[in-house]
């Protein structure tokens, strides 16, 4: 039973943050287009359409995992490729000492760090764990109550409140 726990906990977890992402990132394209930009990744021809891509994508992973079923799997796989990108371009922004705003959930004027690497390192586990659990466990995605869900749910929303702002706890601690 506690497998079916984990995998809930996992598809809610990468579910809501992505959501959450993507709804942050879609009211305002102008400023995460400009975010792509300061990364200096990309020709600036393909600024736009990364932001769009990015975009859908998290979208997409959002829709898959809480769709469930046969789309589960691809749900965690996009989420977990969606996390290894951005952690690769938050890796080469810290690399080449550049100082610019993640703005990963939304408008931001706190700078990239390796906090924002550790954030995403905890999203990559929880995709790798979803995808290993369903492995596991392939037939167990409808296998809890109504009131289980609830709960497990709840944790989830309270772990991804917490962990979107790890940089946020990782300074007031080193201030303190």
């Amino acid at each position: 039973m506690s497998l079916l726990y984990a995998l809930a906990f996992c598809r809610i977890t990468l579910a809501f943050t992505f959501a959450l992402s993507a709804i942050t990132k879609a009211s305002n394209i102008p400023s995460f287009k400009q975010t792509i930009a300061r990364f200096g990744l990309l020709p600036e021809r393909l600024h736009m359409a990364a932001a769009l891509a990015l975009l859908g994508g998290e979208f997409a992973a959002a829709l898959l995992l809480a769709a469930g079923g046969a789309l589960l799997p691809l749900g965690f796989a996009l989420a977990l490729a969606l996390c290894l990108a951005f952690t690769l371009a938050l890796r080469s922004v810290l690399a080449r000492g550049m100082r610019v705003a993640c703005n990963c959930f939304g408008a931001s004027a706190r700078a990239v760090s390796a906090d924002d690497i550790r954030r995403n390192l905890g999203l990559i586990a929880c995709a790798l764990g979803g995808l290993g659990l369903i492995a596991m466990a392939p037939d167990s995605q409808a296998a809890l109550s109504g009131a289980e869900w609830g709960l497990v749910g709840a944790s989830a929303l309270v772990a991804v409140a917490v962990w979107l702002q790890l940089g946020e706890i990782v300074q007031l601690f080193r201030h303190t």
